[in-house]
This record gives structure tokens, sequence and C-alpha cells, in this order.
């Protein structure tokens, strides 16, 4: 049985290079990354190139969480005043 890897940040430039390698050395990946600097195309040109279909787990990080709770929290605020100053 072969190992399993997790590999962060998967569908960079560095990482995507190395989920090939690993694959190709015999490991199973299960790659993880939010997406933000690369696309999910990289997870087809790695099953193209490996033979393989590859595991990618999409996640958010803490400062998506943090931007989007932030992003809510203005909205509310916003509201709020809004409907003040219609009064």
């Amino acid at each position: 049985m072969s190992q399993t890897l997790l590999l962060t940040g998967a569908t960079g430039y560095i990482a995507s290079h190395t989920w090939v390698a690993l694959l190709n050395a015999g490991y199973k990946v299960i790659g993880l990354d939010n997406l933000c600097n690369s696309s999910r195309v990289v997870v087809d040109r790695l099953a193209a190139i490996t033979g393989q279909t590859p595991h990618l787990s999409k996640a958010m990080s803490a400062t998506a969480r943090c931007w989007t709770a932030c992003s809510r929290s203005t909205a509310s605020l916003a509201r709020s005043i809004s409907r003040r100053s219609r009064r």
C-alpha cells in the first residue's frame, strides 16, 4: 500500500510539479488549495500528464474567512446607517 501525502498550495506552480513527481514515484496525493492564485484547470492538466485523476480539496484560507466576515459586517453596518438616515 502506498503512502498518502497532503500537498498544500497544490495547484500552484511549484506544488503542481511536485504533485506530478510524487504521483510518478507511487505516492497517493491529496491536494489542498483555495485556488486564489491558480485555477482548477491545473487539475485537468495534472490528469493529462500523469494519467491519474488528482484529488483536490478546495479550502478557504483564514484570511479569506476574515475578509468574508468583515464584508458581511460592513454591509450590515451600511444597511443600519442607511435605515437611520431615512428617518
